[in-house]
């Protein structure tokens, strides 16, 4: 693990709540409103303090998420999924996030996790070619040809220059048509 990355870890653990302040900014019970600014003010203030929460929120998803892809590149599965369920948490709403959940779950052969994963990661976003490309893998592995087809075809329309992808999509093709004889 490099010294960067370590820090990185760290500095998620301390933001993500252990160190005693809550997501609105509230330490140990003390209210950064001003009671004596007009509501209007109040209000302005308190949208500026959510809009900074959520940034917040998806900064951190953001470093849960690398810290997941790091995991995935140095084999370490059930960690990643881990730390992409983590991110999942803070930032439901990122496509990329469900992929890394579908990679590590497929990484670990459980494709149950993995389509439920990568078909949310397409409801967020259709246009993701990786998950319609491991959406092909996963299809594959169970035989499922013609679903897998269909995939990488898709995976092939959002990136055709992607060799892996041809060459996946042109095998599941040869296999489904001896398959279909």
């Amino acid at each position: 693990m490099t010294t960067q990355w370590a820090a990185r870890l760290l500095a998620v653990t301390v933001l993500c709540g252990w160190s005693g302040v809550s997501w609105a900014g509230d330490a140990g019970g003390v209210s950064d409103v001003d009671h004596s600014a007009p509501a209007s003010a109040q209000a302005s203030s308190a949208a500026g303090r959510s809009n900074a929460a959520i940034e917040g929120r998806r900064h951190v998803a953001a470093l849960w998420a690398e810290s997941g892809w790091h995991l995935v590149e140095a084999g370490e599965y059930d960690r990643a999924a881990r730390a992409f369920t983590v991110a999942k948490e803070l930032a439901p709403g990122e496509a990329s996030i469900f992929v890394g959940l579908g990679v590590s779950a497929h990484r670990r052969f459980r494709d149950d996790l993995a389509l439920t994963a990568l078909e949310h990661a397409l409801q967020l976003d259709p246009a993701i070619g990786q998950a319609h490309a491991l959406l092909g893998d996963v299809h594959v592995r169970h035989g499922a040809l013609s679903a897998a087809v269909r995939h990488y075809d898709a995976a092939h329309r959002q990136d055709p220059n992607d060799v892996t992808v041809q060459e996946r999509l042109l095998n599941a093709r040869q296999e489904r048509d001896v398959e279909a004889r």
